[in-house]
């Protein structure tokens, strides 16, 4: 297993290794010629090693530490703590639970190749559900929500049509808690939703935590950090985003999970 599989690795599997662990890979990949060395790889790992560093300092839980001072390349300095203590190789790589044909990870942002996934729902709300009874005057038809939102949540709604698609923006709240929540349902026309999924969707927040559900024969997929959760999928022909304020990413699985309750 070379360096770039080790990443690649990373990014599908949660893991983690000591300071020693990390800092061996490093070193080994450091006395490589320079032609044969990943540099990403080095960085990487100098990366964790600092974050982890600074958060433990912060967190006033380190006295001591020792310092290594290592060259890349002779140029660039990376400087690591060594500590005997178990750390997560990545924030960002410790909960991605997805298929790597669908969702890809990248320096800054998770992307999602929507049309590898599975885009046709078996179950649909029943159209007497007030929220689905305004969809379908709007020209929305086979509808499937989070039940949770239609059970616990208040509701605006605003239906507009363009040449190639309708759209609805939905806004949630609940009075009992602060989080807020926004939806965007595209229904294309004319087949449409195939230049969707001809492309990958970029999810552009440096989310943490990344999940795939297969719901109704549907897969659904939840992003989040500490703050803030996205929930995405495609039933047919039609596009839907969520976006969650103040939803962690628990909260957010289980609002997903609860499409499972459509008719």
């Amino acid at each position: 297993m070379d360096s770039k599989d080790i990443i690649q690795f990373l990014k599908s599997e949660p893991m983690t290794f000591t300071y020693e662990e990390i800092e061996q890979m490093m070193d080994d990949e450091l006395s490589k010629a320079p032609e044969e060395m990943d540099t990403d790889f080095v960085d990487m790992c100098a990366e964790v090693l600092n974050n982890a560093v600074s958060e433990s300092t912060k967190n006033k839980k380190i006295k001591n530490k020792r310092i290594k001072i290592t060259k890349i390349l002779s140029c660039a300095v990376i400087i690591v703590a060594v500590l005997g203590i178990a750390i997560p190789v990545s924030a960002k790589y410790i909960n991605n639970d997805t298929s790597n044909k669908i969702v890809k990870f990248y320096e800054e942002h998770f992307s999602v190749d929507l049309g590898s996934g599975e885009t046709d729902s078996d179950k649909h709300l029943d159209e007497n559900t007030e929220l689905v009874g305004k969809l379908k005057d709007g020209g929305f038809d086979q509808v499937i929500l989070p039940v949770a939102l239609l059970n616990d949540y208040t509701y605006t709604v605003d239906i507009a049509e363009s040449k190639s698609f309708l759209s609805a923006l939905i806004s949630f709240s609940a009075s009992d808690t602060d989080l807020k929540i926004s939806a965007a349902i595209s229904k294309y026309k004319n087949n449409y939703i195939a230049s969707l999924l001809d492309e990958e969707l970029k999810v552009s927040f440096e989310y943490d935590s990344a999940k795939q559900i297969t719901i109704n024969g549907m897969d659904v997929f939840v992003f989040s950090n500490e703050n803030f959760s996205t929930i995405t999928y495609v039933d047919k022909d039609t596009f839907y985003d969520f976006q969650l304020n103040n939803c962690s990413f628990d909260s957010a699985i289980s609002i997903a999970e609860s499409l499972e309750e459509g008719e």
